[in-house]
């Protein structure tokens, strides 16, 4: 997941990693509403910091959106640092049925 969105992040002009941290995988159910014998969906998220504009923002998300891997953003942080350029930090993720399946 990572090395995918690190290779975007090099075919995208305009951007900027700053930083790349993983996030701990959250299960989607929460114990209340699941069994201990039902499948449950764990959640696989990393946070990307990034320093760009916005149509170089739009134009990435658009193409995490379409990738096959099936990628969701959930986060995004936009601060305007001086125009056009901005401070970005973006939650992207993952769902799995194992719960280590990036930190395992």
């Amino acid at each position: 997941m990572a090395e995918v969105l690190e290779q975007l992040l090099q075919q995208s002009p305009g951007l900027v990693l700053a930083s790349m941290d993983s996030l701990a995988p959250k299960p989607v159910l929460s114990s209340e509403e699941s069994s201990p014998d039902s499948l449950n969906f764990y959640r696989h998220g990393i946070r990307l910091k990034l320093s760009g504009g916005y149509f170089p923002l739009l134009k990435y998300l658009q193409i995490v959106e379409d990738l096959p891997q099936r990628f969701l953003w959930q986060l995004i942080d936009y601060q305007v640092d001086e125009h056009p350029n901005a401070d970005i930090t973006i939650d992207i993720y993952t769902l799995s049925t194992n719960k280590d399946f990036i930190s395992g």
